[in-house]
């Protein structure tokens, strides 16, 4: 079966988990929703393209190898807003939807330029620092729009600006994309090098000695050591609704010494 694999490295990324209130947390490893989020973008499909986002949802397989698990950040984040009501005013007066944070603000402010309050939306979000993943993706089905070839020149040349899980979090080197033969995606994975980690290799030695494959599906001679179920199947990108999958992860360690990475609170 044939692969794509890449890897994905940026200082701050974010994978996100269940959002409840203000708490915005992170999972260690890349979602299944943040890797087709990506793939979307490198092809051109926008977030309101229900029909191509739901047939991307179809048809791509995902797959991730942890080389560095990284750290865990915690960001006190405090933004501010006009409320909805005012932001529908603005919109409806302006006869466009709001484009820049400039208009946002601007919206803050009556037609006689009287001013208003801004709602003030206080989180903690929740990042991993120097993560460094490979990973990989398959076409589950023959009949869609894509091939390997075309998921792998998309990544090489990405129709919008790829970022990791936040606009905030950019990527800190290319995809370096290839084409994979492989039985199975942890085989694929297996496989994968890149001639960039040269420009990460001192985040790679301070990782982990230890590499966790996490995949979906069922694979012929492929047994993991425990499932988990993730919420991050995509079922609207416009309303931000996801269903739940089974996930399957195995560690193996690796013969490079390598020192773990602590956790903050």
């Amino acid at each position: 079966m044939h692969f794509v694999g890449f890897r994905l490295y940026a200082p701050l990324a974010s994978f996100g988990d269940v959002a409840v209130g203000e708490r915005r947390p992170s999972l260690t490893a890349p979602t299944r929703s943040m890797i087709l989020g990506l793939v979307a973008g490198c092809l051109g499909i926008r977030r309101d393209q229900a029909d191509e986002q739901a047939e991307l949802e179809r048809a791509l397989g995902v797959a991730t190898r942890t080389d560095a698990p990284g750290a865990l950040l915690v960001d006190y984040h405090t933004a501010q807003a006009p409320d909805e009501t005012r932001r529908k005013a603005f919109r409806k007066r302006q006869g466009v939807p709001i484009a820049t944070r400039r208009e946002e603000l601007s919206a803050t402010f009556d037609k006689d330029g009287t001013p208003h309050a801004l709602d003030t939306q206080l989180s903690q979000r929740q990042y991993r620092t120097d993560a460094i993943f490979a990973v990989c993706v398959w076409l589950k089905h023959g009949d869609g729009p894509w091939t390997v070839e075309s998921l792998a020149e998309a990544l090489r040349r990405p129709v919008f600006t790829p970022y990791a899980g936040r606009k905030a979090a950019p990527l800190a080197l290319p995809f370096e994309p290839a084409l994979v033969e492989a039985d199975s995606p942890v085989a694929a994975l297996r496989q994968l090098r890149f001639s960039l980690d040269a420009h990460c290799a001192d985040r790679l030695a301070r990782g982990s000695s230890e590499r966790v494959y996490r995949w979906e599906g069922e694979w012929p001679g492929l047994t993991a050591e425990r499932g988990e179920v993730r919420r991050d199947r995509v079922l609207s990108r416009t309303r931000w609704q996801f269903l739940t999958r089974d996930e399957h992860v195995l560690s193996e360690t690796t013969s490079e010494e390598a020192s773990d990475v602590p956790e903050s609170d």
